[in-house]
């Protein structure tokens, strides 16, 4: 009965882990903080950590509104 218990778990963990890389990516995010890639100007869309704040960033420097217009 404990091998089929141990089995059952594994294949578990086998089918979940591949399919849980989202949500595993949302955490990684909500630890680190994430920027996307930048578009056709140069501006990159971010987040913080600690706030959860959208801000932008344009050739290293932060703002709080779009820079480019």
């Amino acid at each position: 009965m404990k091998t089929v218990i141990a089995f059952t778990v594994v294949v578990y963990f086998v089918i979940s882990i591949p399919n849980s890389q989202a949500g595993v990516a949302g955490i990684i995010t909500y630890l680190k903080g994430e920027c996307n890639e930048p578009d056709e100007k140069g501006v990159q869309l971010c987040s913080s950590r600690e706030t959860g704040e959208i801000y932008y960033v344009y050739k290293g420097e932060r703002y709080e509104d779009h820079p480019v217009k």
